[in-house]
């Protein structure tokens, strides 16, 4: 159970003695939502920024050990930021389309027609390919930040391969019987 205690100390003026009063309040509430939403995040996310659309500076709330590699400070140019990220961890074939698709004015256009926008590439972080799908949003109506997430998504299209191999490999034999 979450409580939050606050003490306001007081001199008394006439007899300066030292008066406290304790404030105790229930925050069992927010805290219990906060550790269902970290809970959530640390499952289904593994980068959640908020880029402000006006400075285009990047603030990352989440992240891993891939963006601590580019030495990124919390409050980064994102335009900088996303071309270290492409050039080390993007394929070099895909960098064009990524750095085109995650422009922020390009992001905006998008955002402009739909509600959030999504967009994946491949990545190869030591050695090894994962996909990754990023999705934008605004922040709220205001349209002054964009939130900014990515997800792993390497199982999910491992399993649609796996899928259509074996769909390709029943029509193969099927073709064979007749």
């Amino acid at each position: 159970y979450w409580v939050k205690t606050i003490s306001q100390t007081y001199k008394h003026p006439e007899t300066n003695d030292l008066m406290s009063f304790l404030y105790t309040y229930d925050i069992n509430k927010e805290k219990t939502l906060n550790s269902i939403l970290n809970r959530i995040l640390d499952l289904e996310y593994e980068f959640l920024g908020l880029l402000n659309v006006s400075t285009k500076h990047l603030s990352c709330y989440r992240c891993t050990d891939t963006e601590k590699t580019l030495s990124a400070d919390s409050n980064s140019d994102y335009k900088i930021w996303f071309q270290k990220f492409a050039q080390k961890f993007i394929p070099t074939e895909y960098q064009p389309e990524a750095l085109s698709a995650l422009d922020v004015e390009y992001i905006i256009d998008k955002l402009a027609n739909s509600n959030n926008y999504i967009c994946h590439f491949p990545v190869y972080i030591d050695g090894m390919k994962f996909y990754k799908k990023w999705q934008c949003m605004y922040l709220d109506q205001s349209k002054s930040t964009i939130i900014f997430i990515r997800t792993d998504i390497t199982d999910d299209i491992n399993e649609q391969e796996r899928y259509q191999n074996i769909l390709k490999e029943s029509l193969t034999q099927a073709e064979q019987a007749n």
